[in-house]
């Protein structure tokens, strides 16, 4: 079982860089596929890690302190990146705000 369960632990590690890649690329380029490779990646590991801490007890987690604290390393990374992603994009939506703001002006006058 402890295979198994280290494999889990591994698959999640994996899985949080992964989700790490796809915010920088949808960092370089907002496109919709990558937000869509950024949903799906998160929708997984989300879906990953509550299996792992739902299936195995606190005393057979304990075994893998090493991988697991890995684990809270890459969510304190992804709620870093996360973080900023959400505010350039609040930037972006209230400039393309104002540039339509300023084209009905215009062009209502």
């Amino acid at each position: 079982m402890s295979d198994v369960l280290k494999q889990q632990i591994e698959d999640s590690i994996e899985q949080s860089n992964k989700l790490l890649e796809a915010f920088a690329q949808f960092e370089k380029d907002n496109s919709d596929d990558n937000f869509a490779a950024v949903t799906e990646l998160s929708q997984k590991r989300s879906q990953s890690l509550h299996q792992l801490f739902s299936q195995h007890q606190q005393t057979e987690l304990a075994q893998y302190s090493q991988l697991l604290s890995t684990i809270a390393q890459l969510d304190q990374q992804l709620l870093s990146t996360a973080t900023q992603q959400k505010s350039l994009m609040a930037k972006k939506v209230i400039q393309q705000k104002k540039n339509t703001k300023a084209t009905n002006a215009y062009l209502n006058k």
